[in-house]
């Protein structure tokens, strides 16, 4: 059974509009009413009216443990310092769309704020933006989700409810009006949205997060939730079968996941010699798989 439940929908679809400012900053006050409206519930955070949207139950599913190694070949594993650069030219094979620096005017609209952490927007004028925030209560952390299309012709909406507690989700001690905060976000070739998120502090003690989330296009059900803790570091890279993600810490284990990319499941595991940080990342090109971690970088060839 997939893990979702259905509250309600609400969806805007409009024909194209002058919603995009010549400078490509995208301008919601020229977005049709419809799609304004979607983005000012969103907006609103705590005291949006989530039953205009489809909502979903996220399933907790525990980590498998050890599995095999990953089916590839080592090409290249050297040391790195944290402020070594020079890898990244490979960031222009990232999959993961970019961090909205918190300055722009559509960040600002959904209720962001400079200097804070309440709204993670991510996008380009040619994908689409991906806006998230979140928060708890006592017994679960809610997570608001928006899609706005290229040009804001529609506008998507959709809440996550995960459930908090011993055999639930944690967000860490950590805890801010943005919860999780560690977040990245990407389309599949078929348009579904794929979300990683954890927590901030990865110390605090039994971390019950690190999941990625496949959630459909129509924003009306999820697909799939992977198991805890297997995508605790930055930009997951993804083929059309499997999903590579770095999980770890200085105060854990550090392993390279790779998930099925149709169930969620863990195919493979395997031990780094680090895992990663701010600036650090995971790529794929082809069958070549690049990690950019901590302290190392390693280049695998996929079999």
């Amino acid at each position: 059974m997939r893990p979702f439940f259905i509250v309600s929908a609400f969806l805007a679809l409009f024909p194209a509009s002058a919603a995009l400012a010549q400078s490509g900053s995208p301008d919601l006050n020229a977005a049709p009413s419809s799609v304004r409206a979607i983005a000012e519930n969103f907006a609103a955070g705590r005291g949006a009216d989530l039953s205009r949207h489809y909502a979903m139950f996220v399933k907790v599913i525990e980590n498998p443990g050890p599995q095999k190694d990953i089916n590839a070949r080592r090409i290249t594993s050297v040391e790195r310092s944290p402020v070594d650069t020079k890898y990244d030219y490979l960031k222009t094979h990232l999959q993961t769309l970019p961090r909205d620096g918190g300055n722009s005017r559509l960040y600002e609209a959904l209720g962001g704020r400079r200097n804070s952490r309440d709204v993670a927007l991510f996008g380009t004028p040619e994908a689409g933006w991906v806006a998230v925030q979140g928060w708890q209560d006592s017994s679960q952390i809610t997570m608001s989700i928006l899609h706005l299309s290229p040009g804001l012709t529609q506008a998507k909406m959709a809440s996550l409810n995960l459930p908090l507690g011993d055999k639930g989700f944690s967000a860490g001690e950590d805890v801010s009006s943005h919860v999780p905060n560690d977040i990245s976000v990407a389309f599949a070739s078929d348009g579904d949205l794929l979300l990683s998120f954890d927590t901030l502090n990865r110390c605090s003690g039994d971390r019950r997060m690190g999941v990625v989330m496949r959630l459909a296009a129509s924003f009306d059900r999820l697909e799939w939730v992977s198991p805890l803790r297997v995508a605790g570091g930055r930009h997951f890279a993804f083929s059309d079968k499997s999903l590579f993600a770095i999980d770890g810490g200085s105060c854990e284990k550090d392993y390279l996941y790779e998930l099925d990319l149709n169930s969620g499941k863990v195919k493979t595991r395997q031990v780094m010699p680090s895992a990663q940080d701010a600036g650090d990342f995971t790529a794929l090109s082809g069958n070549d798989l690049y990690l950019v971690l901590y302290n190392r970088f390693i280049h695998y060839k996929l079999r």
